[in-house]
């Protein structure tokens, strides 16, 4: 199980909610450790899936589906998830013929797919919450995966029920990674690296965005993850993430690589920066800046420190090292099901951390005809400071 029981039904005690509906991909996911058909939320909008996590011990969760994702197996065949309570809505998708003779997987399909299904998802979600004795609770409902319109049929249906928008409380549950999650971030962020590692041993004179964008994707896929983002930034127009396809490195040229990948529902993110042959002096004096102001704030991360003051500590660490303009809107963020996550490391960030926080820790620096520079690395907060969840060297990389 991916979720930290005990801190959601911590959380949802401290927000009065009796029970949680998640509607968004990752809060469905982490609550249940389900993913609704990926082309249901990219090709199919309007396709909702709903996991309902009630407060008490003894009220029975529940995942409200999509026939279509039920029958096609997802939920069944492939044992996806841990909540056996599945109420499916809309159209049947497949046939059972009378007489047919069926597994007693198959014959589970049958009996849950021919019953009286609710016409759509919000119908199938009120009825579930009225079986279960939570129509006149306080919801906590998860207001990102829904449309307006949704979410006031939810509200009229309900009339009795107190709604409360609960996608804040869900990521504010999510910022604390159960030991399951930190293995995934750290299997994912070991993918990443290791495709990076591959790409610094084919720079050269005369390489193209193109082959090294090819030959990332290429090597993510073959670890069995997912490749998502691939900053490639190169030369003097390496703050860039893309690069025009003329582009040809040539010596003294910056290559920085700012990559990350979804392995098993979590994503990775990490950056290093190359130059191919002999750097500068300001490209070694700036790489040598923004890895000191990292550095510091990593030293800073622990428990109860502010976000707000890991970037403090970042930006004045750089501006004193050697580039006294560095300025950014942020040094870090959360990092999990989602790419970016509570808490962020930037001005006006207060939230403490907490052992158990999963943070990227970055100090980029990008300037108009000189290039971009990057330095990021992945953390876990730990009872007195932090762990390395990534690996690479962090020195200036000379191809």
């Amino acid at each position: 199980m991916l979720a930290n029981m005990n801190r959601i039904r911590t959380t949802m005690e401290k927000h009065d909610l009796a029970v949680l509906v998640s509607t968004t991909l990752e809060n469905v996911f982490y609550v249940s450790d389900y993913r609704p058909l990926h082309r249901a939320y990219q090709a199919m909008k309007g396709v909702s899936t709903f996991a309902i996590t009630p407060r008490e011990k003894g009220i029975e969760p529940a995942i409200v589906a999509s026939i279509s994702d039920v029958a096609w197996m997802d939920l069944l065949f492939l044992k996806l998830g841990w909540i056996k309570d599945v109420r499916p809505y809309g159209l049947r998708s497949i046939e059972y013929p009378t007489g047919a003779r069926l597994s007693k997987l198959e014959e589970k399909m049958r009996d849950l797919i021919s019953e009286n299904v609710a016409k759509d998802a919000i119908e199938a979600l009120v009825q579930t919450l009225k079986k279960k004795g939570l129509d006149r609770a306080s919801i906590g409902l998860d207001e990102m995966g829904v449309t307006h319109s949704a979410f006031e049929r939810i509200t009229k249906e309900l009339p009795n029920a107190k709604i409360v928008k609960a996608y804040e409380i869900l990521r504010e549950i999510r910022m604390v990674k159960t030991e399951e999650e930190v293995g995934r971030i750290r299997k994912s962020a070991a993918i990443t690296e290791k495709a990076m590692m591959s790409m610094m041993h084919i720079v050269r004179s005369g390489i193209t965005w193109k082959e090294l964008s090819d030959h990332f994707v290429k090597s993510i896929v073959q670890e069995g993850a997912i490749p998502v983002f691939w900053t490639i930034g190169m030369g003097s127009n390496s703050y860039l993430s893309t690069m025009p396809s003329t582009f040809r490195l040539s010596k003294g040229d910056i290559v920085r690589l700012d990559l990350g990948c979804i392995y098993d529902g979590y994503y990775s993110d990490t950056a290093r920066t190359a130059v191919l042959g002999d750097p500068t002096q300001k490209q070694k004096t700036y790489y040598k800046a923004i890895l000191a102001g990292q550095q510091k704030a990593l030293e800073a991360t622990k428990p109860g420190v502010r976000a707000h003051e890991l970037y403090d500590i970042a930006t004045k660490n750089v501006r004193e090292a050697g580039i006294p303009e560095y300025g950014r809107y942020h040094c870090g963020h959360g990092i999990g099901a989602e790419i970016y996550e509570p808490p962020m490391l930037g001005p006006g960030y207060t939230a403490p951390l907490e052992e158990g926080m999963v943070i990227c820790v970055e100090t980029p620096y990008y300037e108009l005809g000189f290039g971009g520079l990057q330095v990021e690395d992945t953390v876990v907060v730990t009872e007195d400071g932090f762990e390395y969840l990534t690996e690479n060297d962090r020195e200036l990389y000379i191809l």
